[in-house]
């Protein structure tokens, strides 16, 4: 194999896309935007995998082919192709995928080194390491048995690049569900949780399709033909031999292959993601767009539609850290602000949530429960500057697998929700919209108040000013208040965290991090003055009485709302921000989001100027 063109070009390919993916790709997706990369260069650096398994095939197959001919050789035909050459065969890609995964780890050590990082994250590169090991050692087995099965080089080829090419196309099709995936989930790390809810997944797949993998190859061991001219009496009784000898390895390879599957499909179905296992995302990224679109039909030229407004909100939270479960009860105050009544809306309840109760003082006219959408009539109509209370209490936990990968959840250290996983959402109406010549009623002050109960060795954190902190029955609660209910834009964390404190001007400045990433804490502080400096005398005075940054896990997270920004770990709080080229980035994010919390862009703040003010 050393002296095979295939090989070289193999390892060729496979260097080529881990140092692409260790420099373009994974910065951009673990938010270190170091090298900052279009789009189509990430998609061409994930299509080098495609020359590689190429190659990794065709070798497979002159591997296969050599070994069949010097065991016809030695054997004869009728002994059909050996085990042996089958078991060499994959263990020499597998040295091939082992190279290639040896540079891979160099290339993490480099960038985290260039990255300016506190300390090395081993951990994290190690679970993308073993992903990748893992999946194109399987794909090797799959090849080699297929070339096996196959007999002439070019078909076995074919069919595996088939597969390979079904592989791609799927996910872009839409297709979600864990096991139209080959090989194992990914398994990001966190400083904050670990592996978290990954780890399981990782190895529920990795098994599946291992034992999927050993099932081709015995089968391949088994049918594989002889010379040309065999007669097929003599495959069927060699094949009936091999089967019989192999039985004791095939029995529980099938039995794990079944067994884990059965599982998979069990603990996805139990996830209870935003849309159902098996339903394609786009589905439901169509219907929240439809949702959003009758929202805002006030865009190009039409008039909005009429529908309660969110006047003040009670929430109480109980969150399970461990357990992953949380409970939100409130009370929503709703109120018609404009010029005309509004006879019914509609309510957007997550499909995932269990309602234990919710009085709403209307008439339920219409609910779909796959999509948790509830139409309510008021009967009388709700006329201008009336107001109503609408009660709640709903519950849920995240169990089971995730189909793809979302933000952080619920999850033992870290957590992040937002506002729309806490309460009922109002969603679109069919009231006819008032006319251009009516003024709406001035509505009442908003306010906005948050009780959240959590471990005790956690820290709660929510928007606004924090009242009282107390503990009770073991869990430690803390009371936020504000000035107005922020709709469903906000966030609420909870964690083991470590507290940074300061003041500007009567606004409390916050930053919650992990203890041992306490480098920057100081510095981000030193970011926020500024940015709350200029901001201010560029916009007025600032409409928060707090703002907080929070380390989230390595996880997407929301844009800043109502005074909270999270930064994924390794963006702000694992790499050395002393130096400047690093440090730019993070203080352009934060000048955005502390204009962001005005309802400006980073323009009117002089966003530029942020990193020379700032490291001083």
């Amino acid at each position: 194999m050393a002296r095979a063109r295939w090989a070289w070009g193999g390892l060729a390919f496979g260097l080529a896309w881990v140092a692409g993916w260790f420099f373009l790709a994974l910065p951009f997706a673990y938010d270190v935007p170091m090298r900052p990369a279009p789009e189509r260069l990430l998609e061409g650096v994930a299509l080098l995998r495609v020359p590689l398994c190429i190659l990794l095939v065709w070798g497979s197959g002159e591997l296969v082919a050599r070994g069949r001919r010097r065991a016809m050789s030695i054997h004869g035909a009728g002994a059909g192709l050996p085990g042996q050459v089958v078991a060499a065969s994959i263990v020499a890609l597998a040295c091939l995928v082992v190279a290639v995964l040896a540079v891979a780890s160099l290339a993490a050590a480099v960038l985290q080194w260039a990255d300016g990082r506190t300390a090395p994250d081993w951990a994290l590169y190690a679970g993308g390491v073993a992903n990748v090991g893992w999946g194109l050692c399987l794909w090797a087995g799959v090849a080699v048995a297929i070339q096996a099965l196959a007999g002439e080089r070019w078909r076995g080829t074919a069919a595996v690049a088939l597969a390979l090419l079904a592989s791609l196309v799927l996910p872009r099709l839409g297709a979600e569900h864990m096991l139209l995936h080959f090989g194992p989930r990914p398994m990001p790390y966190s400083q904050l949780n670990g592996y978290g809810q990954h780890l399981a997944a990782f190895v529920a797949t990795g098994a599946h399709y291992s034992a999927f993998a050993a099932l081709v190859v015995i089968g391949a061991w088994a049918l594989a033909p002889g010379a040309p001219g065999e007669r097929r009496r003599q495959r069927l009784a060699r094949a009936k031999r091999r089967l019989r000898s192999g039985m004791a390895a095939a029995v529980p390879c099938a039995v794990l292959w079944l067994g884990s599957g059965a599982w998979i499909c069990h603990m996805a179905a139990n996830s209870a993601p935003m849309a159902s296992s098996w339903m394609p995302q786009r589905t439901a990224a169509i219907h929240q767009a439809s949702m959003a679109a009758e929202v805002g039909r006030g865009e190009g030229g039409q008039t909005p539609l009429a529908r309660p407004t969110l006047l003040a909100l009670d929430l109480r939270v109980e969150l399970h850290p461990r357990e992953r479960r949380v409970e939100a009860a409130g009370t929503m105050l709703l109120g018609n602000v404009g010029g005309t009544r509004i006879h019914e809306f509609t309510l957007f309840v997550p499909p995932q949530v269990n309602v234990n109760a919710l009085d709403v003082p209307a008439r339920l006219v219409d609910q779909d429960e796959r999509l948790g959408v509830r139409r309510y009539a008021f009967e009388p109509p709700l006329r201008p500057v009336e107001r109503i209370k609408l009660t709640y209490d709903m519950a849920w936990r995240e169990t089971g697998f995730p189909n793809r990968d979302r933000a952080a959840g619920l999850t033992a250290n870290g957590t992040l929700l937002t506002g729309e996983m806490l309460m009922p959402r109002l969603g679109p109406t069919t009231t006819p919209a008032p006319p251009p010549s009516a003024t709406p009623a001035a509505p009442g002050k908003p306010r906005f108040k948050v009780r959240v109960g959590t471990s005790l060795d956690q820290i709660a954190i929510a928007p606004g000013a924090r009242k009282r902190v107390w503990k009770e029955d073991d869990r430690r609660y803390v009371e936020y208040e504000a000035d107005r209910p922020n709709a469903h834009h906000f966030t609420i964390h909870s964690g083991r965290y470590a507290v940074a404190r300061d003041r500007w001007r009567g606004v409390a400045l916050e930053v919650f991090h992990a203890p041992a990433h306490a480098a920057n804490a100081a510095l981000i502080l030193r970011a926020v003055t500024g940015a709350l400096t200029r901001c201010a005398a560029a916009l007025g005075r600032p409409p928060f009485a707090a703002f907080r940054v929070v380390e989230a896990p390595f996880t997407p997270v929301p844009p800043a709302v109502a005074g909270i920004a999270a930064y994924a770990e390794p963006f702000a709080f694992t790499a050395a921000l002393r130096n400047r080229s690093r440090a730019a980035p993070v203080f352009a994010a934060i000048e955005r989001d502390v204009a962001r919390q005005w309802g400006a862009g980073t323009a009117g703040c002089a966003a530029s100027e942020a990193p020379r003010h700032s490291l001083r």
